[in-house]
């Protein structure tokens, strides 16, 4: 634990220098990126830091704009930073595939572009890009990244409810990771595997990889621990196990370090507490889950609530709960429409600015055509008088020297 330690420290040392001496080389840039990818598995939030710590980014161009945008993408997705937009990806796709620097780069870069499409809901055009990576992948050997891209797709089929194709990726890429002895990529392939035979209701199968998954992720302290007992009380919920099903909601709970995700832990322990019939628990439980962050939440919570007191006929509590869920609804309808307002405001100004631009851009055309022109007629008359001008000083010279001659002639 201590040479681990140690050596963490020392790499985050390491990369700190690197980093200031990306200050003060203009070639140091590239040989900071390389640093920074070495260290992206084990160090994913040092490597995300440093990135956002480069000094005016905007400046970089080419290669080294492309490999940040590359860099700083694969940090964002490995730190879990949720993606808006696509055109940080893209300076490196685009690069990239303009047969500039070679095949894995750009295989990296299609996958990433592929990974942001999918979070942004854009299913059909990622499909495309992850299964171009994953092509690419495959003829250049690179098991790890075409395990990655092979999830994806699983990912992409599940969403699209073609869990039979979604099965066969998972494994294809839990039997990848298997031989490369990768034990995170063993727990996230596995338990989609799990996802993908439990929306089969295919129990048997569902629990083996749960709990190989399960198994693992304890051993290696992975935070996936969490979402496998959580899933697991779905299983056994779904079963009719509810017992099974409330240890392994109550070990998630216990288990989350997260405040906002443990009111998602509430919310999962009321519904079975209602199943079982136990009020007092599910009362308990979806009290706690009205004091999340979480609007929605909490809008569940208390209907939750309302049917809980309106079925023991406890109605002016249910009523209460029931005017609480209402006023939260109606202050976000209030939202939602000065959201609305201002995007609508924003399109307006942003068109206004587009026509103003365009406007100007017009008289700026105007004015360099006519100014084009008039250069070109005072260049023309500063030609024609220097073309006259020389011609009268040649016949001045003739001139003269016919004077002399004449001169010399009469002496």
């Amino acid at each position: 634990m201590k040479t681990t330690t140690v050596s963490v420290y020392a790499a985050f040392f390491f990369i700190l220098v690197l980093s200031v001496s990306c200050r003060r080389d203009s070639e140091a840039p590239d040989v900071a990126f390389q640093k920074i990818e070495m260290c992206m598995e084990s160090l994913p939030d040092t490597a995300l830091y440093l990135l956002k710590s480069v000094p005016h980014p905007e400046k970089l161009r080419g290669k080294s704009q492309a490999d940040y945008a590359l860099l700083l993408t694969q940090a964002m997705d490995q730190n879990y930073v949720k993606f808006t937009s696509d055109s940080l990806i893209a300076l490196a796709l685009n690069y990239y595939t303009v047969e500039r620097g070679d095949t894995a780069m750009r295989a990296k870069a299609q996958y990433y572009y592929g990974r942001v499409l999918r979070e942004l809901g854009k299913d059909e055009e990622a499909l495309s890009f992850l299964s171009s990576a994953k092509e690419m992948f495959g003829k250049i050997q690179c098991c790890k990244m075409f395990a990655m891209a092979t999830d994806e797709i699983g990912m992409v089929n599940r969403k699209k409810k073609l869990y039979q194709e979604s099965l066969k990726n998972f494994q294809e890429s839990y039997a990848i990771y298997e031989e490369l002895k990768d034990s995170v990529g063993i727990v996230r392939a596995g338990q989609n595997i799990g996802r993908a035979y439990l929306f089969q209701n295919n129990w048997d199968s569902c629990y083996f990889y749960y709990n190989n998954a399960l198994e693992l992720a304890r051993k290696k302290q992975y935070p996936s621990e969490v979402s496998i007992l959580h899933e697991l009380g779905i299983l056994y919920r779904s079963m009719g196990e509810l017992k099974k099903s409330e240890r392994y909601f109550l070990a998630a709970y216990e288990k989350e370090t997260d405040e906002e995700r443990k009111y998602v832990e509430c919310m999962s322990l009321g519904y079975l507490y209602i199943q079982m019939g136990d009020v007092e628990n599910a009362r308990k439980y979806f009290k706690m889950s009205v004091n999340s962050s979480k609007e929605y939440t909490r809008i569940d919570a208390y209907n939750n609530l309302y049917f809980l007191e309106k079925d023991i006929d406890n109605f002016e509590e249910a009523i209460t709960y029931h005017e609480k869920a209402d006023s939260i609804v109606s202050v976000l309808d209030e939202v939602d429409s000065l959201e609305l307002i201002t995007e609508l405001q924003k399109q307006y100004e942003n068109e206004k600015l587009r026509s103003d631009n365009l406007q100007m851009k017009m008289h700026r055309t105007v004015f360099l055509f006519c100014g084009t022109i008039v250069f070109l007629i005072v260049a023309f008359y500063m030609c024609y008088y220097y073309y006259k001008s020389k011609n009268h000083k040649k016949k001045i010279a003739e001139i003269e020297s016919q004077i002399r001659d004449n001169e010399e002639e009469i002496k």
